[in-house]
């Protein structure tokens, strides 16, 4: 549930991105914080001054969450998975990894950090609200007290055996490490994480159901409709999950050069986007081109970029002009793992990579590319095994 985000700059090192969605959840948590939590903790007080602690309190939330996943990437980069940058969202966060754990103990202990400091911050604002009771100051202690028990029902959901969540990770580590098969581990914990979601959704359901039976359970209506959005997207993200994990093990122990496709020739970069097309996009079956500059490689060309020029302007615009700059196209050896340089892409929300001998390009792969691949494949009736590098 994705809708477009913008950047908060860089946090231990991390580029941290909010997704407008985030604002829904923000709204909610102000609301209610400022008309059903503190009114009934701090009774008497003006309607503004409820509104600016709630506003308070869900900011504070949103750097709670923001730390749950700054555990999981500082943990991760110890242990050498590179992470591209943290996205908050409307159901939380995700740090964008560029690669799966590599071991079953990798993945269990970046995963349960971000669980433990969650539990660590639920202990400190528990802290913090005994000593605003304890001093007279009400508004932090029932502040304090409300994100003790947030924090804690984050580690606490978040620890539940259902993939994506953190409990479900764990779940994929100890299967794997039983089993020494990551994809019967990710089978497993997929399959549990979308019965959960489905159970979230039928609950929901049955909330919404109940309310319109019963005047006491009105309130409840509103929790129903948060459960079923929920459930849909855990559901949602464990069918995507094991969706990623097929192309994974098909993609398993081959090497990025295997899918370049066609001739991977330079064009100039002064050839009109009208001609590449024609000439070019039209006719090859290479996802993209490298673009030169008197011969040397400036950047990189794909459809999507010609697709995004009006048809009018195409003649007069230059390649140049519709390209992806050199410094933002990864490199990548042709012996690099292509199961791990699609993952890479998709962390990092690009579409091509250049692809590379001794330092010298020798074309663009894009998704599009791979994607082609493994359709090539399965028309063929090639097994996993029957196209390896080595078989």
């Amino acid at each position: 549930m994705m809708l477009g985000s913008f950047g908060l700059g860089k946090w231990f090192g991390f580029r941290v991105r909010i997704d407008v969605s985030w604002f829904i959840v923000f709204a909610l948590v102000t609301w209610t914080f400022a008309v059903w939590e503190l009114p009934v903790k701090l009774p008497g007080m003006e309607a503004r001054f409820y509104l600016f602690l709630g506003v308070i309190g869900a900011l504070l939330l949103f750097l709670s969450v923001l730390l749950h996943e700054l555990a999981h990437s500082v943990v991760a980069r110890s242990r050498g998975i590179a992470v591209h940058g943290i996205t908050l969202f409307i159901f939380g966060g995700v740090a964008e990894m560029s690669m799966e754990a590599r071991t079953p103990a990798d993945e269990f202990a970046l995963t349960v950090a971000g669980p433990l400091a969650s539990l660590t911050l639920a202990a400190l604002f528990g802290l913090l609200s005994r000593a605003g009771w304890s001093l007279g100051i009400d508004a932090v202690g029932a502040l304090a007290g409300t994100l003790a028990f947030l924090n804690l029902v984050l580690a606490v959901f978040n620890m539940i055996p259902a993939f994506p969540l953190d409990g479900g990770r764990v779940l994929h580590a100890a299967i794997w490490r039983i089993s020494g098969d990551q994809s019967l581990a990710m089978r497993w914990a997929t399959f549990v994480g979308r019965a959960f979601g489905w159970l979230l959704i039928g609950f929901g359901l049955a909330l919404i159901f109940a309310s319109f039976l019963s005047l006491s359970l009105q309130g409840a209506r509103l929790s129903g409709i948060w459960m079923i959005l929920l459930g849909w997207f855990l559901n949602s993200a464990a069918a995507a999950a094991a969706r990623f994990e097929r192309l994974r093990s098909r993609l398993e122990g081959v090497s990025a050069g295997r899918a370049l496709r066609g001739a991977q020739i330079a064009v100039p970069e002064t050839m009109s986007v009208q001609e590449l097309a024609r000439s070019l996009l039209l006719t090859s079956d290479v996802g993209g081109f490298p673009v030169e500059r008197r011969g040397r490689i400036v950047g990189a060309v794909t459809p999507a970029d010609v697709a995004e020029i009006r048809p009018e302007q195409r003649r007069e615009t230059p390649v140049l002009e519709a390209m992806l700059p050199i410094e933002e196209v990864a490199g990548v050896d042709e012996s690099a793992s292509l199961a791990e340089v699609t993952a890479d892409l998709r962390a990092r929300g690009a579409d091509r990579v250049f692809v590379t001998r001794e330092g010298e390009i020798l074309g663009v792969l894009t998704l599009r590319d791979v994607s082609r691949w493994i359709e090539r494949t399965r028309e063929l009736g090639l097994e996993s095994a029957e196209v390896l590098d080595d078989g």
